[in-house]
């Protein structure tokens, strides 16, 4: 079967990214045809008028039409995997995929077709505003983006896509991550019959093995330290914990000041490998969000190294995420107890670990996903 993936990096790589990696590979090695379409964010830099550009872009983009179309008639592709469109692609493609023939799944990462920043969350709270009323026109209100600008621009381009029913007209299958997304989906009407629930996979390592804890390991977080990521909530676990080391496997955003605690080390963006060592190297690992997550990548592949993860109450994180490992969202003291006791009660700790691991390969893993991605890809 021909496949063609097409994504719209972000202006710094995280968890979408590293799906779309694993999808592409997961497709080549089972014997499919995969060919991909991918823009980047960093091109509206280069730009003339920039951000303003890029307003009209992720509306109605000439380029991403023409070159699409030009791939569909050279490649011929029988499925079409959507990833993100913005703000460099756009959406208005997706009439031409569906002019041609080609079946279309839009692999669902985060809350975008609900919400114009995709994260339910406005001013450091949880905000579902804009799956009913006035809709869009919350973000504005709201300054959701951050600033009103930014905010009429997104709220704009998810009008826009609304109005003109790009996605519901011309997506065959949403994959969406979890049960919690579906239903956030059929809330703003995405037809009921379009929602499949296929969920984010790791690749089975190939030594299965539980790796031991290491008593002097340090309790790491990976990924943006952004407000949504809930920076403030991480350092002040950190401040209640000072005999415990933190480590950031990450960056901070500029947008946002952060003083962070003596106990805390910023080790930066790593690579896959160096990402590996990190993992393996903790004790624990831990989620500070305050939005709800459309399924994370950092669970499976904590869990998969044998750490247990640490996690919000919200979201995806309950199927996800151990009982034991769960605590009340923005719940500092709760949060800096639950890591207390596992990193003071080792027989726990470990039997967590394993537990998980177990759990997250038979769950998660790429034969199951495989086999979803097949099947929606055939009907």
């Amino acid at each position: 079967m021909k496949y063609l993936i097409i994504h719209n990096e972000y202006s710094t790589p995280g968890g979408e990214e590293r799906v779309v990696e694993a999808q592409i590979k997961l497709l080549s090695g089972a014997g499919h045809t995969v060919h991909t379409y991918i823009r980047r964010h960093q091109e509206v830099k280069t730009w003339r008028l920039g951000r303003v550009q890029s307003l009209f872009t992720a509306l109605f983009s000439p380029r991403s039409r023409r070159e699409v179309s030009d791939l569909v008639r050279e490649f011929k592709p029988d499925v079409a995997i959507i990833h993100n469109l913005y703000p460099v692609i756009s959406p208005s493609i997706l009439p031409i995929l569906r002019k041609n023939g080609t079946r279309i799944l839009m692999t669902v990462h985060n809350y975008r077709l609900a919400c114009p920043t995709g994260l339910f969350l406005a001013k450091g709270k949880i905000c579902e505003k804009c799956t009913s009323g006035l809709r869009e026109l919350h973000c504005i209100t709201n300054k959701c983006e951050g600033s009103a600008a930014g905010s009429i621009a997104y709220a704009l381009r998810n009008f826009w896509a609304r109005k003109m029913k790009y996605f519901v007209n011309n997506v065959d299958s949403f994959l969406v991550l979890s049960q919690f997304q579906a239903a956030k989906l059929m809330q703003v009407k995405v037809p009921k019959e379009k929602i499949e629930i296929v969920p984010n996979f790791i690749f089975t390592p190939k030594e299965l093995n539980v790796i031991p804890s290491r008593e002097d390991g340090f309790v790491g977080f990976v990924g943006r330290m952004s407000r949504e990521k809930g920076a403030d909530v991480f350092c002040k676990i950190a401040e209640k914990l000072p005999l415990v080391k933190f480590k950031i496997a990450g960056d901070i955003p500029e947008n946002i000041t952060l003083k962070l605690p003596e106990n805390v080390e910023l080790v930066g963006f790593l690579d896959q490998k160096q990402l590996q060592g990190f993992y393996e190297n903790s004790a624990l690992i831990v989620s500070t969000s305050i939005c709800y997550e459309g399924f994370s990548m950092v669970a499976l592949e904590s869990s998969a190294n044998g750490r247990a993860f640490v996690a919000p109450n919200i979201g995806a994180f309950p199927d996800l995420v151990n009982r034991n490992c769960l605590y009340a969202m923005g719940d500092i003291d709760d949060a800096a107890q639950i890591i207390a006791r596992l990193l003071g009660d080792n027989v726990l700790r470990q039997q967590i670990e394993s537990e998980q691991r177990d759990f997250t390969l038979r769950n998660f893993n790429e034969t199951k996903y495989l086999e979803q991605l097949e099947k929606h890809s055939s009907l």
